[in-house]
């Protein structure tokens, strides 16, 4: 009598559960699309790359942790373990946790105090002549020295005996007085107060006065042109020691520049603003796990 040993089957997987409800992947979807569109915004502010890279490493960011998320089947459950699978979570975890933290942060924190802000025609129209006058103060302080210098050096030749030299010195320092006396005569009237120096009677501090900006941008144009044109008449002594004003010597209206740095200071520190920003993407990672392990099929 023959016996046939039948070899055992051994299940490597069961009938699929139903999954979830559809609300939760509802929204995972809608937490999805905005850790993507942070993560995005984020890699861009970091790097400047094009937004079609952002975009490609924050997709693939969050498509590995969902792969990495899914319900494994039997056989990949005894093949490997899941510190393996937990190992391979967390840098694609911490890069979409970071991007989406420096992205509000430069979004909320450094625009809000850095947005671009246009000062009011009359304010800018006063910085101006107070940079201009400045600057026509310097030389005139510069020229009046000069004249008191060249004025003990008269009356000390004046104590010399006759000589050619000493009339040719004379001669010398009075050309020099009479040159530097119209420049200060120039400089007096490029000071004097004019009509267009004050702000329109209707002028308001918070910019909703009547003065035009176009006018404003071609007085101001006036304003330089005649300190630059004074400058370069100047002698080199004071062309030496005063830079000619310029429009781009005016304040900033904004400060850019060096956001990545300061994230990761104020990071270092724990600030605040740091904390609340580190605070969204935290929560929504969270979420986003409890709800994908909570509705992925069973098996």
């Amino acid at each position: 009598m023959i016996y046939k040993k039948s070899n055992p089957r051994v299940v490597m997987s069961g009938p699929i559960q139903p999954s979830g409800s559809g609300i939760g992947y509802f929204m995972v979807s809608i937490m999805a699309l905005f850790l993507i569109g942070a993560n995005a915004y984020g890699f861009d502010q970091a790097t400047g790359l094009p937004p079609l890279i952002s975009v490609s490493v924050a997709i693939l960011a969050f498509a590995i942790r969902m792969y990495l998320m899914r319900r494994r089947s039997l056989q990949e459950r005894i093949t490997s373990g899941g510190l393996e699978r937990a190992l391979f979570y967390l840098p694609p975890a911490l890069l979409s946790t970071g991007l989406s933290t420096f992205a509000i942060y430069c979004f909320f924190v450094l625009d809000s105090e850095a947005r671009p802000k246009q000062r009011p025609a009359g304010e800018r129209l006063e910085q101006a002549v107070m940079v201009v006058e400045n600057y026509y103060h310097e030389v005139r302080a510069k020229i009046r020295s000069r004249l008191e210098t060249n004025d003990q050096r008269l009356r000390e030749l004046d104590n010399e005996p006759p000589s050619q030299q000493r009339q040719m010195a004379i001669a010398d320092l009075g050309e020099e007085q009479r040159m530097l006396r119209g420049l200060l005569r120039h400089i007096a009237t490029a000071i004097r107060p004019q009509a267009s120096k004050a702000p329109s009677p209707d002028y308001s501090p918070d910019g909703a006065g009547s003065i035009d900006e176009g006018s404003v941008q071609d007085d101001l144009s006036r304003k330089f042109e005649a300190a630059v044109r004074l400058h370069q008449q100047l002698p080199d002594f004071v062309r030496r020691d005063v830079e000619a004003p310029l429009l781009e010597s005016l304040p900033e209206d904004t400060k850019s520049g060096g956001k990545l740095e300061r994230f990761f200071r104020d990071l270092k520190a724990l600030t605040d603003g740091v904390k609340g920003c580190l605070a969204v993407p935290v929560i929504l990672e969270i979420f986003i796990v409890i709800l994908v392990i909570s509705n992925r099929p069973r098996y």
